[in-house]
């Protein structure tokens, strides 16, 4: 009688393995020489088969850079939301170029460089919540280097007052943001009052320009009486 050699025993015990078996045969043929397989097959008891995988090697700083920048603007952007979001301050300047500008109109100074808006995100994760979270509502995709964003704030899944928003990116050749550009719902609203107050201002701009040595509080004052 013809004994069955022990892998096709294995193989008569466990029928699932067979089709992991084929698959291995070929992967093997197809590798090259000096590239380990990339997976081996146990035998084990019947209607059980266990895969071991070749652990990946440890991605290198150089992997990383290839992997962000073969991604689309629109994935940089989603990877940097998502790094926020979680407070992983070193995954997400890995998205920020190091001559990146940042404005954020909430601010009266942009934020030069990566060092700057490493502080300034040092800042954020440290005086916000746990569970403060930006959410995309919408997003560009297509172009090669700008992305738009219309976005809003939750905290523990319900919208937070007055934290909608727009922002604009720019991706270098590398992948990595570097301009990017925050619009923040004002909680003041204004209404009627700040186009009377824009109406009257437009020829004191027009006359001294947009000098900061003009005192705007006192033309700011005196344009909304003049508005009532």
């Amino acid at each position: 009688m013809h004994r069955l050699t022990h892998q096709q025993r294995a193989l008569h015990d466990c029928p699932h393995a067979f089709h992991l078996h084929t698959t291995a045969v070929l992967l093997r043929k197809i590798q090259t020489p000096h590239r380990a397989p990339l997976h081996k097959i146990i035998p084990c008891r019947r209607h059980h088969v266990h895969v071991l995988f070749d652990p990946p090697q440890a991605a290198d700083t150089e992997h990383t850079s290839a992997a962000i920048t073969s991604s689309s603007p629109e994935d940089v952007v989603r990877a940097f939301y998502t790094a926020v979001n979680a407070k992983n301050i070193d995954n997400a300047l890995q998205y920020i170029a190091d001559d990146i500008l940042y404005e954020d109109f909430t601010y009266p100074d942009p934020k030069v460089g990566k060092g700057a808006v490493q502080a300034f995100l040092q800042d954020v994760c440290a005086l916000v919540p746990d569970g403060l979270d930006y959410i995309v509502d919408d997003i560009t995709s297509g172009d090669d280097s700008k992305v738009g964003v219309v976005w809003h704030v939750e905290l523990d899944g319900k919208p937070f007052p007055n934290a909608r928003g727009c922002s604009f990116y720019k991706i270098n050749s590398q992948g990595k943001i570097c301009y990017a550009r925050d619009i923040v719902e004002s909680p003041i609203k204004a209404g009627d009052v700040a186009l009377q107050a824009i109406g009257t201002l437009a020829p004191l701009v027009k006359q001294f320009g947009s000098n900061p040595t003009i005192p705007w509080a006192s033309v700011g004052l005196w344009g909304f009486y003049a508005g009532m």
